[in-house]
């Protein structure tokens, strides 16, 4: 059992390792399901979150609220805005802004 909670980064895409000063944790990607359960600590935010392996698909993982909740709650409040009229459309950008539903 660890010490403390660690915060880990992928290296290399094949090893998972400790930042923290004086750590030297580290788990081969072949046993990273013995991370799941573990206590973390977030990239973004800095808090303590259970590791599960939604945020192992991270080379730094974050906990679910920065992962999942905020990102929602960015994309409700952000302002939309128009389509400038006097912007050139190729083929590329009316394909892109028809796939987003900006323009029919």
């Amino acid at each position: 059992m660890s010490k403390h909670p660690h915060r880990l980064i992928l290296m290399n895409k094949k090893t998972w390792k400790c930042t923290l000063d004086g750590c030297s944790f580290f788990v081969h990607l072949g046993l990273t399901h013995i991370l799941i359960g573990k206590v973390g600590i977030c990239w973004e935010c800095g808090e303590q979150f259970q590791i599960d392996e939604y945020a192992l698909r991270e080379e730094m993982p974050r906990c679910t609220e920065c992962r999942v909740i905020r990102p929602i709650q960015e994309a409700a409040q952000a302002e939309e805005k128009p389509i400038d009229s006097g912007e050139v459309m190729n083929e590329a950008k009316r394909k892109i802004y028809k796939q987003l539903g900006l323009i029919k």
